[in-house]
Formats: C-alpha cells, structure tokens, sequence
C-alpha cells in the first residue's frame, strides 16, 4: 500500500463540511433539520413535528416529516495523465520524474485516509492509466480498496488520453485533484469550479513534520 501521511490541522480544515461536498440533507425521510414534507399523525411523535398551523381546522394532526442528513463526499482524482518521461523537473532537483509520481500517490492515500477518518465518502479517480472510477462510499474497506488500487498502479504503462470530463455535475462532491508535477485546472471540465490542486511537491508542506509515514490504511 502507498505510504500515509498524517496532514497538517489546517489543511483538515480546509476540507472539513461546508462547501460543496459539505454536509447536506438527502431526499430521504430521517431526522434531519429540512422539510420533507408531512403524515398523518402516529401515536408517540413529538409534539416539535406537530404542523399545527398546518392542521388547523381539521379533524386530525399532521406532524412534519424532515430529511436525513447525508455525510460530506470527496472525490480525489490522481492525474497520471503525462508520461513519466514528460513531467517537468529541475537538474537541480531532489525528485526524480518517477519521485514525483510516487509522492502524488502518497498525497492521494493521505487525503482519502483524512477524509474518511472525519466521516466523508471518499471516491477515486485515476486519469491516464485503465483504472474505472471508483463510487463515494464510507469505511474502513471501501477505503482498503482504494489502496490497493493505489497500489496496483502500473506507472511503467503507457499513458490514455484523458476520456469524458471525470467528474459529473450532479455527483456533489468536493473536489481535490494531486498532479505530479504541476497543476492543470483545466483536466476536471465545468464540474470541477472550485476544486483544490495540489501537486507532488506540497506533499513535505502539507504533511505533520514529526509523524512518521505509514503504508496502508491506520486501524
């Protein structure tokens, strides 16, 4: 498995709820704080669901049914799409091309790992290699099987054109795309307005200095 990094507190919060793949309400009855709509009165209700103006004048109650709250989702997408030849390096530089792609997928690892242990539905996306999307789920093996499908990457492959725009509009999700060597706003298409870019050369700024890294996923 890629190696984990424990991330800065301040970069948590910059993916906590709130924006768009923030915590939200579902079109499914729960015990959330939006209208979902209303019922017939069952013995045992609070009296907060009675709709009493709502049931004025008539015979029976009506008590207001609300929404669950649904828990933030994330997508990451690791971009792979420039061949390992082609990214971009300084003579002087410590990261060799293939450094780069290692460190993007350790970036990758952590934020899934981040997101997941503060209750996000995590997904994946890796663009340039065959490897199909993966659903927003939550939980310790859903996030298992992104590592080794972190793991399984083939990065000696030759590279695939980029496909469709990797993110639909009516996913929801926040957005945060790791490149290996520099960013390319571009590769998300309309549906990623607002999303976090982050590149293999963060990794050292974004990770805790004194926690040492991990392979796989913590217990």
């Amino acid at each position: 498995y890629p190696q984990v990094h424990t991330l800065r507190p301040e970069f948590l919060r910059a993916i906590t709820p709130g924006g768009p793949g923030g915590m939200r309400s579902s079109r499914r009855l729960g015990h959330g704080e939006d209208y979902f709509g209303t019922r017939e009165y069952r013995p045992g209700d609070s009296v907060r669901q009675i709709a009493w103006k709502r049931g004025a004048g008539l015979d029976e109650l009506v008590s207001i049914e609300r929404t669950q709250p649904s828990p933030p989702r994330l997508r990451v997408i690791l971009n792979l799409l420039r061949p390992t030849a082609d990214l971009r390096t300084d003579p002087h530089e410590r990261f060799s091309p293939r450094d780069l792609e290692e460190r993007a997928i350790s970036l990758v690892a952590s934020v899934l790992a981040a997101a997941e242990s503060q209750g996000y539905e995590v997904g994946l996306t890796v663009l340039g290699l065959d490897v199909p999307p993966s659903p927003l789920r939550r939980g310790y093996r859903h996030l298992q099987r992104l590592m080794a499908a972190l793991a399984g990457l083939d990065l000696g492959r030759p590279r695939l054109p980029r496909g469709d725009d990797p993110v639909a509009d009516a996913e929801r999700a926040g957005l945060i795309v790791v490149s290996a060597d520099r960013a390319d706003p571009g590769i998300v298409g309309p549906a990623g307005t607002g999303s976090l870019h982050l590149t293999a050369r963060q990794l050292d700024d974004l990770v805790v200095d004194s926690a040492p890294a991990r392979e796989g996923v913590p217990t």
